[in-house]
């Protein structure tokens, strides 16, 4: 199988290209479907565009903060990420001049993009080297380093800006000069009214020279400027530092305090990162070097370790420890669905991610113990009892769903894709302070919902779910959606598992819901049937092979080949990640090499250059798709490596298709224990699994 995406084949042949598998990026300015780079801390995420941060400020919605909500979105910031260059009174730009060895290039393992160009403009020459990276060790601080060269002598100015107009303030931005020349601005945010600071400082590195230089600052409005001037000697190097920092307590659920008291601390961030430039920098990258002990290594294909790194990059940006945000579809790299957060970060996130990095996807299921009220709320809105997490949810746990979406929202699975993850997360981190205190809640509230809205069918004797929106929103509501039924079932049964391990009651009406729960099935074909009344149309996505996986609803090797065979004929062309991924975990488990190699190519056409961000679809423009993301990462653990998590322990029963040779996955965690997977072909060609540590 062999998808052709932005005039290049992608197949096999393409992922054995020799590449650096941590340097991802691109040396013309000018080639079609580029997207911009993303840089994420775990709290905050920006987009750079192609030409740099010297190229103008990034656009108001590349940046993107957890916890600044809105009263139903995401709140962007004021815009930081930028400096404007100026050489001879000439402003840089890639449309001016002439640009010979341009490069930018974003290193994985240090999450730093670098720009190389050098700029012909005006009869002179300029060589300019151009590093930004939000600083993991110091979560909300950014640095911007400009090298520059002159081939004669010339006046350069940057100017550096933080621009709050437009956004989204209660109130006026109040900037001013602290700590020498330091600006520092705050306000409250929306109707929510959170406090955010913002502080920006232009650093001078490296010990040189500077022949005339001079500092402006201007604030007017909602920006404040601040231009830096110097005669530039020809032949010599001058680098030039921009720190910011961003102050959002809301981010981390703390008091907010004073505006001016957030600026003072924002000011006092960028003083000490000024201060202590090349500190930050090693701090940085020691974060990340330990991110990296936990990764999946692809022997034989290096375009697809390419991939995959950029794949958990992407990942490991989204989240940190102590930031008790979930994710929505797009996470922090950009704007689609106003940063909501979906079921797509309980059910296609969270499982590979907790495997290797737990304690960045606790923040996933922290964030739903932190909305359970809410979702309370949402069950009493709608006359049921527990608790009925929101289809979109934001800060509250509440429904946010615009009006124009209805009914969707009636996805009720989410209920059950939520208590799984708990689960799952309980299992994998051996957590039991978090069981008792924050899981349990989550999951015996899901359970009281289910059994609440369940009707049972006397003349039929049987307990069944009607009007129920499908997870193949093609579908719409419908009675009976297989998945969604079972989904409830498994729900019930994990919240009598921990009931039965801690010593608790529970109602005997849970077993029998289990016991008489009622299924479409198809005799004939031998295969479950997506709700009632299905006849073969036109699906989104995965939603009755779910049952298989993740759902692990007992059923033959037969039924489950007929069952993903069947519906994966049913989808559109050009369809969603949320397809393939799944479908390709099903043919590992049922041993079909080829079928799950045709899987992972069909993920392919999602992986936008330069820097590999995915789309919900290859042709659409939800990007970085966080979802498609967590299938991706989920089809090489939990597909070809074959993991699968219970209560009896961690089980791999790979399945190594194509030309990879060997799967590695480093730091692999389960029951608070840290191991490596080791996944080989022996002699006669079957995959072994070897376990170390």
């Amino acid at each position: 199988m062999v998808e052709y995406v932005q005039g290049e084949e992608r197949g096999e042949a393409w992922l054995k290209k020799a590449c650096d598998p941590w340097v991802v990026g691109t040396a013309d300015f000018r080639e079609a479907g580029h997207q911009d780079a993303w840089l994420g801390d775990g709290l905050v995420g920006q987009r750079v565009g192609r030409g740099g941060p010297v190229e103008g400020l990034a656009a108001a919605e590349a940046c993107m903060i957890h916890g600044l909500w809105g009263e139903d979105a995401l709140l962007h910031p004021p815009r930081w990420c930028g400096l404007r260059l100026r050489v001879g009174g000439q402003e840089y730009s890639l449309s001016a001049g002439e640009h010979e060895g341009f490069s930018q290039q974003l290193d994985l393992r240090k999450a730093e993009l670098t720009n190389l160009d050098r700029w012909h403009v005006g009869g002179r020459t300029m060589q300019l080297r151009t590093v930004v990276f939000l600083a993991r060790s110091r979560p909300g601080v950014g640095l911007i380093e400009v090298e520059l060269r002159a081939d004669g002598l010339m006046e350069v100015t940057l100017e550096d800006e933080l621009d709050a107009e437009g956004t989204a303030s209660n109130g006026p931005w109040t900037w001013e000069v602290r700590e020498g020349e330091i600006v520092a601005g705050a306000a409250e945010m929306g109707l929510t009214r959170h406090k955010l600071a913002m502080a920006g400082g232009v650093f001078f590195l490296g010990g040189q020279e500077w022949d005339q230089r001079r500092v402006e600052v201007a604030i007017e409005r909602g920006r404040a400027v601040r231009q830096v001037t110097w005669r530039a000697q020809a032949g010599r190097t001058y680098r030039v530092g921009k720190a910011v920092a961003l102050v959002c307590p809301a981010a981390w659920r703390e008091k907010e305090g004073e505006t001016r008291q957030l600026s003072a601390q924002a000011a006092q961030r960028v003083r000490a990162a000024g201060e202590e430039w090349e500190q930050v920098r090693r701090e940085h990258e020691r974060a990340w070097a330990e991110l990296w002990q936990s990764r999946v290594e692809i022997e034989g294909l290096p375009r697809l370790q390419q991939l995959v790194n950029a794949a958990l990059y992407q990942l490991y940006g989204m989240l940190r420890p102590g930031v008790a945000w979930s994710v929505g579809p797009t996470g922090i790299s950009g704007p689609s669905w106003g940063g909501r957060v979906f079921w797509d970060a309980d059910l296609w996130v969270f499982p590979g991610l907790a495997l290797l990095q737990p304690e960045l996807a606790k923040s996933i299921v922290e964030y739903r113990w932190h909305t359970l009220e809410g979702a309370k709320r949402n069950a009493v809105k709608d006359g049921y009892a527990g608790a009925l997490f929101a289809w979109e949810s934001a800060e509250t746990g509440e429904e946010k769903i615009p009006a124009q979406h209805y009914p969707v929202h009636e996805q009720r699975h989410v209920n059950s894709d939520v208590a799984l993850a708990q689960y799952q997360y309980v299992l994998i981190s051996g957590d039991e302070t978090y069981l008792k205190e924050r899981a349990l809640p989550v999951i015996l509230e899901a359970a009281r919902f289910w059994a609440s809205r369940v009707k049972f069918n006397a003349e039929k004797e049987r307990y069944e779910l009607p009007r129920m929106f499908c997870a193949d929103e093609f579908a719409g509501i419908r009675d009976n959606n297989a998945f969604t039924n079972y989904s409830a079932v498994v729900t019930l049964g994990n919240a009598i598992k921990l009931c039965r391990k801690l010593g608790l009651e529970y109602p005997a009406l849970w077993q029998d819901i289990m016991a008489r729960m009622y299924y479409p099935w198809d005799q004939e074909n031998q295969r479950y049937i997506e709700f009632d009344g299905y006849k073969g149309q036109t699906i989104k996505q995965a939603d009755t092979v779910l049952m298989i996986y993740p759902y692990q609803m007992p059923m033959s090797d037969a039924v489950k080949a007929n069952v993903v065979d069947y519906y994966r004929t049913k989808y559109p062309p050009g369809h969603i990640m949320m397809a393939s991924a799944i479908d390709g975990i099903v043919d590992c488990e049922l041993g079909r090499t080829e079928r799950a190699w045709e899987a992972m190519l069909d993920l392919l056409p999602h992986f936008r250059g330069p820097f590999w961000l995915v789309s919900e679809q290859p042709t659409n423009s939800c990007i970085s798709f966080v979802t498609g993301l967590g299938g991706f990462l989920q089809l090489l653990i939990h597909g070809f490596g074959g993991v699968r998590v219970g209560e009896e322990g961690l089980a791999a029963r790979p399945c190594l298709p194509g030309g990879i040779k060997s799967l590695r996955i480093h730091g692999i965690h389960f029951g608070g224990k840290r191991m490596e997977l080791e996944i080989q072909r022996d002699t006669a060609g079957q995959a072994r699994v070897e376990v170390h540590g």
